[in-house]
């Protein structure tokens, strides 16, 4: 097992895996190249955040949409707490 900044990457009998997920059948499924996020690393990182400024009154989380228009990250950060920033330029 590899444990990398972003999720755990395992193989197992000439399969690899990310965070569970056997990224051949991924493949299989989806055309590649294709953009896999843990989202557990991402909830994962946007509690430790939080905690890292947990001491600044009335702090709060955004989310640059724009930048990165991610739907599911989006949604998780959403439950999570997050708002979002949507600055037009």
């Amino acid at each position: 097992m590899i444990k990398k900044g972003y999720g755990v990457i395992e193989i197992k009998e000439s399969n690899v895996f990310f965070d569970g997920i056997n990224l051949e059948k991924v493949a299989e499924e989806y055309k590649t190249p294709f953009f896999l996020m843990s989202e557990r690393q991402l909830e994962d990182n946007y509690r430790n955040f939080l905690q890292a400024f947990s001491g600044v009154k009335n702090f709060q989380v955004f989310y640059s949409a724009k930048t990165n228009f991610e739907s599911e990250v989006l949604k998780t950060l959403n439950r999570l707490g997050s708002g979002a920033e949507i600055s037009g330029g």
